[in-house]
């Protein structure tokens, strides 16, 4: 359910594949208690059954955690808190695009600006042009910082995804060897 293969935002196929195993793993708790002799007791595969379900419920909460905080950060343009950064090892990445985000700013300012001072005097169209240019120039750095926004959160939850899979993993294998023992 925790696979990364989607990380622009449409992660409600997790869900979807949580919701579709939560209910698989009713029907067959029904089908084993139909078939299991009545007692006071549950019997150890009820047991499982119900861990798995538990497990299998916790994931669809985590997955929608995710979709959530994925979601709220595309449409706020917040940047990646740094704790959270250095905590799933991506501010290295971050780092690096900001960097070369404003190198690319600087060049093209610099561009603008050397003819900018020859062509401009005493002409008002080729002034209103080089406003017109800084303008979309402003623009551009503003989504440009968007992008890098939604790239860092794009590896954060890539980054959550991958560590949740892990977990489950790790809590399924270990409940599975509990009830084997």
């Amino acid at each position: 359910m925790f696979a990364p293969f989607s990380n622009t935002g449409e992660r409600e196929e997790k869900v979807t594949l949580g919701l579709t195993s939560l209910l698989a793993i009713a029907v067959i708790l029904s089908s084993v208690a139909s078939e299991m002799p009545k007692s006071t007791k549950l019997p150890l595969l009820g047991n499982f059954v119900i861990g798995e379900m538990a497990l299998c419920t916790l994931g669809i909460l985590v997955a929608l955690l995710i979709m959530f905080v994925h979601h709220h950060a595309y449409t706020t343009h917040r940047a990646v808190p740094i704790w959270l950064a250095k905590i799933l090892h991506c501010e290295k990445t971050a780092k690096e695009r900001k960097g070369s985000l404003a190198e690319e700013i600087n060049a093209t300012k610099n561009a603008l600006e050397e003819p900018k001072s020859k062509i401009t005097q005493g002409d008002p169209v080729a002034s209103a042009l080089f406003k017109m240019l800084g303008k979309v120039n402003r623009w551009i750095e503003v989504q440009e910082r968007k992008t890098i926004i939604h790239d860092q959160w794009d590896d954060i939850c890539t980054r959550l995804d991958l560590l949740f899979l892990f977990a489950f993993q790790v809590f399924n294998i270990s409940l599975l060897l509990y009830f084997i023992s």
